[in-house]
């Protein structure tokens, strides 16, 4: 599953898609935490801060694990290798991410999307995870990330991104929500 390919990765870049919302971004910090809790340095490729990941990246700033997470698409470059993880969220199309080149020269693809395909698909992963009846992105981490059978595999901050991104898109639990939407919310939670 996902935890043996960032346990057997040298690194892991997470990427979304181009203007990231709350969703993308609050399920890449979940992934960057589980990463963290299974030894593994993991980047988020973020070209700019706008108005709507603005508070959340605020929230991050006061969390010292977040210090160094954040590379501009230019310094993506230089930390990729041929061991390298590339975790694409909130997207499964090639044009719409932040850097669309770095699908060609990554090996190992996992994409993980709640929406439904449109435009060139990132082919060749390695796993995917897409589910169009998902609430959000940050549902499906979520969910993942239960299944790693680790009880300390995401912390407070990671938490409460993870469920900020499923409030934003679930516009506080009144749209696509379903019965594992709260599920996802109660094990977050808790």
């Amino acid at each position: 599953g996902l935890k043996e390919m960032i346990e057997n990765a040298q690194n892991v870049i997470i990427m979304g898609h181009q203007t990231p919302d709350m969703d993308c971004l609050g399920s890449a910090v979940g992934l960057m935490g589980a990463c963290r809790c299974l030894g593994k340095e993991s980047r988020f490729i973020l070209q700019e801060i706008n108005t709507s990941i603005s508070s959340l990246m605020d929230y991050l700033s006061r969390d010292k694990n977040y210090l160094n997470n954040f590379i501009k698409p230019k310094e993506v470059a230089s930390l990729t290798t041929e061991g390298t993880l590339l975790i694409v969220v909130d997207t499964q199309s090639q044009s719409y991410v932040e850097v669309p080149q770095l699908v060609d020269h990554v090996e190992n693809i996992v994409v993980i999307d709640h929406h439904r395909a449109s435009g060139k698909s990132i082919a060749g992963t390695i796993f995917s995870y897409l589910e169009a009846y998902a609430s959000s992105t940050c549902e499906l981490v979520t969910e993942l990330l239960q299944y790693f059978g680790n009880k300390e595999i995401i912390g407070v901050t990671e938490a409460n991104a993870l469920l900020s991104g499923m409030c934003m898109d679930t516009k506080m639990f009144t749209v696509k929500t379903g019965v594992r939407t709260f599920e996802a919310a109660s094990y977050l939670k808790r």
